[in-house]
């Protein structure tokens, strides 16, 4: 019996290893299908993953970055975009970037993005979703273009 309880204890040390060695999975913007508004597969989502070029000071603002080198859209609060505001910081080399928004299934009236400030590189936005629903998001700059979709959940939903 001692040995089935210190084989039991070696697997689950085993599998909490990444855990103990301060190693993180990349957060994703998908979810468990078993929550009450599940991501449907028509809506393909990236993984969160701050580009190389961000300095130290905007991967702080955000951990949930998603583009490439010369432009970025960092989702301020949580990995969960939500209808309603949500607050999105810009990273680029061009300049404030342009916005389209479409959803993708179904009609809804436009989402809005409304800019606060800019600054060198960094343009900070609320993001207004009328509905929930599969959203996608292209914006672009004179040098660059950055295309995702994102899965808008209810406003009241909390994962």
């Amino acid at each position: 019996m001692a040995r089935f309880w210190l084989l039991l204890l070696v697997g689950l040390l085993a599998a909490c290893g990444p855990a103990l060695s301060g190693a993180q999975p990349l957060p994703y913007a998908t979810y468990d299908p078993s929550l009450p508004f599940p991501i449907p597969a028509s809506c393909p989502q990236l993984p969160y993953q701050a580009p190389a070029a961000l300095t130290a000071a905007a991967r702080g603002l955000t951990p949930f970055w998603i583009g490439h080198d010369t432009l970025a859209a960092g989702h301020v609060g949580a990995a969960v975009w939500r209808s309603g505001e949500n607050t999105v910081i810009w990273w680029s080399r061009g300049g404030q970037p342009q916005t389209e928004l479409n959803l993708l299934e179904g009609k809804s009236p436009p989402a809005v993005v409304a800019w606060q400030n800019t600054g060198p590189n960094l343009y900070t936005s609320t993001v207004t979703f009328p509905q929930n629903g599969c959203w996608e998001v292209i914006a672009t700059t004179a040098e660059s273009r950055l295309r995702f979709i994102v899965y808008v959940y209810p406003a009241r939903f909390v994962p």
